[in-house]
C-alpha cells in the first residue's frame, strides 16, 4: 500500500471466506484485497491537482514522579542500589539530611522525545479519453513526520494506466507504478537490548 497513492485508488473491495478462496485457492484463506486504480471517462484532457497539510501531536503527556519524588521513592526502599544513584545524583551528598546540591538539569523525556508534527502532500494527474483509449498518468509526494523527532517518511509515486478496446471482447493495456519510499523508524529497547512487543519508544522514555 506504500507504493499506492490515495489520489489514484478508484476502489477497494475486500474478499473473503469462499469467495476468496474459489479466486485465488488457499493462498485467499485470510481474504484479499482488491485495490483499483482510477481511469478517465471524458474524452478531453483533464488535469488534476492536488495538496495538503496536516499536523499532530500528542493529546497528553503521561503523569510520572518528578527528579525529587523518585529520589524520596528511592529512599524509601533504603537499598544499596538507591544510595549510590543519590551520590551520582548529588555533589557533596552526606546522606538523605544532607543531600548536597543536584549535579544534573532535570529533563523531561517526554517534551524532549516528542514534537509537533508537520507533515505535507501533493499530487497531480492528467488523463483523457480519446476514442477506445484510455490513460491517465499521475505523480504524487508525500513527506510526512511522526511525533517522536527523527521519524519521517517520504514517498513519491508514479502511475501509468491505458488500455485500449482492440474489438468489441477485446481490450488490451498496461498498468505501470513506480515507488520511492525513503522512512526512518525508531523503537525503544527492552533488557539485553531485545527487539520485542514491549519495546515501545513511548513506554522507553516513561520508564527512563
Amino acid at each position: 500500500l506504500a507504493g499506492i497513492s490515495p489520489s489514484d485508488i478508484a476502489s477497494i473491495e475486500i474478499l473473503k471466506d469462499a469467495s476468496a478462496t474459489a479466486i485465488y485457492g488457499s493462498q485467499g484463506a485470510n481474504g484479499v484485497v482488491l485495490i483499483t486504480t482510477k481511469g478517465s471517462d471524458r474524452s478531453i484532457p483533464v488535469i488534476e491537482f492536488g495538496a495538503g497539510v496536516s499536523i499532530s501531536q500528542r493529546m497528553k503527556s503521561l503523569d510520572v514522579l518528578s527528579t525529587d519524588e523518585y529520589i524520596q521513592y528511592l529512599e524509601a526502599k533504603n537499598n544499596a542500589t538507591a544510595l549510590e544513584f543519590l551520590k551520582s545524583m548529588h555533589t557533596g551528598y552526606k546522606g538523605p539530611d544532607d543531600r548536597g546540591t543536584l549535579s544534573v538539569t532535570p529533563v523531561n523525556w517526554q517534551d524532549f522525545v516528542c514534537r509537533t508534527a508537520i507533515s505535507q502532500r501533493y499530487n497531480m494527474a492528467i488523463s483523457g479519453r480519446p476514442g477506445g483509449f484510455n490513460y491517465r498518468f499521475s505523480l504524487s509526494y508525500n513527506d510526512s513526520y511522526g511525533i517522536i523527532k527523527k521519524t519521517d517518511s517520504q514517498t513519491i509515486n508514479a502511475r501509468l494506466n491505458v488500455d485500449k478496446k482492440v474489438i468489441k471482447n477485446l481490450q488490451v493495456g498496461v498498468q505501470a507504478n513506480i515507488s520511492y519510499v525513503n522512512s526512518s523508524l525508531t523503537n525503544g529497547s527492552s533488557a539485553g537490548g531485545r527487539i520485542t512487543g514491549g519495546a515501545s519508544i513511548l513506554r522507553s522514555i516513561v520508564s527512563s
